[in-house]
C-alpha cells in the first residue's frame, strides 16, 4: 500500500467521521427543536452552554484531546458522540473500498459512492433517532425513500414497476403486522422504513427482512428470558427500526452473497 492510498483512506474516513459528527447534531437538535444550521447555532455544551470553538470540533481528535470532557465546565461528553464519528467514518471507507475494490466499478463509482453515502447517512439518522427515542420521523424516511426512487430511476434507469412492487411488499408487509395489532407490535415508521428496503434492495428485501429479525432475535430472546423467567424489570418496547437498517445494510454488500451460498 503506497502513501496515496494511506492519504486517500484517511481522508475519506475523516471525512465520514466529520459527517456522523454532523448527523449526531442533526439527530439531538431535531429532538430539542432547535435550527441545524445557522449563525446563532453554534456547536455548545450541553451542560454550560458555552459555544465549542473550532478547533475543538476537530473529530475523534478533539475528544481524545480534550479526554472526553468540556474545555470550560469539565462537564464529561457522551462516549456515543465519539464512536458515532469513528462508526460513521468507517463506514463510509467501507464503502467506498467496496465499491473501488470489491465491485470495481468505474464509470459509475462516483455516482454510485455518493448514492451509497446518502443512503448511510439518512440511516444513521434513522437508526440513531429510534434508537434513542423510539421513534422514526417522516422528514426523514419519507425525504429517503423520494431520493432513493428518483436516483435509480435517473441514474440507473431500472424497472420502475419491479422497484414500486418491491416497496410496496416492503410497505404490506409491516402493514399487515400495525393492522393486526394495532399499533402495538411495531410503528407507523417502520411501514415506511420498510417501503425505504423495497425501493433499495427490490426482491432482495426478503433477505434483509430474515436478517432483521434474525438480529433482533439475538437481543429480544435473552429480554424475554429476564423479564419473564427471572421477573427482572426490563424495558419491553424495543425500536426495530435499527435492526431494519442493520439488515439493509448487511443485504447491500453481501445479499448475492448470501444468496450464492444458499443456492
Amino acid at each position: 500500500m503506497d502513501i496515496l492510498n494511506i492519504i486517500i483512506f484517511f481522508t475519506i474516513f475523516f471525512l465520514g467521521a466529520s459527517i456522523g459528527s454532523f448527523l449526531n447534531v442533526i439527530v439531538l437538535r431535531t429532538k430539542k427543536d432547535e435550527k441545524i444550521i445557522g449563525s446563532k447555532n453554534r456547536s455548545y455544551c450541553p451542560s454550560c452552554h458555552g459555544n465549542i470553538r473550532f478547533f475543538d470540533l476537530v473529530p475523534i481528535f478533539s475528544f481524545l484531546f480534550l479526554k472526553g470532557r468540556c474545555r470550560h465546565c469539565r462537564y464529561k461528553i457522551p462516549i456515543s458522540y465519539f464512536l458515532i464519528e469513528i462508526a460513521t467514518g468507517t463506514i463510509f471507507l467501507f464503502i467506498f473500498l467496496y465499491n473501488y475494490y470489491i465491485t470495481k466499478l468505474d464509470n459509475n463509482l462516483v455516482i454510485i459512492t455518493l448514492f451509497h453515502y446518502t443512503i448511510a447517512s439518512f440511516a444513521i439518522i434513522i437508526f440513531l433517532y429510534d434508537l434513542w427515542y423510539g421513534e422514526i420521523l417522516d422528514k426523514f424516511s419519507i425525504t429517503l425513500l423520494i431520493i432513493v426512487i428518483l436516483f435509480e430511476l435517473i441514474f440507473f434507469r431500472i424497472n420502475i414497476f419491479e422497484t414500486l412492487i418491491a416497496t410496496f411488499i416492503g410497505f404490506a408487509f409491516f402493514g399487515i403486522q400495525f393492522f393486526i395489532s394495532k399499533g402495538k407490535w411495531i410503528g407507523g415508521g417502520d411501514l415506511r422504513l420498510g417501503a425505504i428496503m423495497g425501493a433499495i434492495l427490490g426482491y432482495n428485501i426478503f433477505i434483509a427482512l430474515f436478517l432483521s429479525y434474525f438480529i433482533a432475535s439475538i437481543y429480544v430472546i435473552p429480554t424475554i428470558y429476564r423479564k419473564y423467567i427471572k421477573k427482572e424489570k426490563v424495558k419491553s418496547e424495543i425500536p426495530f427500526g435499527p435492526f431494519l437498517i442493520l439488515g439493509t445494510f448487511i443485504t447491500i454488500y453481501l445479499g448475492e452473497k448470501i444468496l450464492e451460498i444458499l443456492y
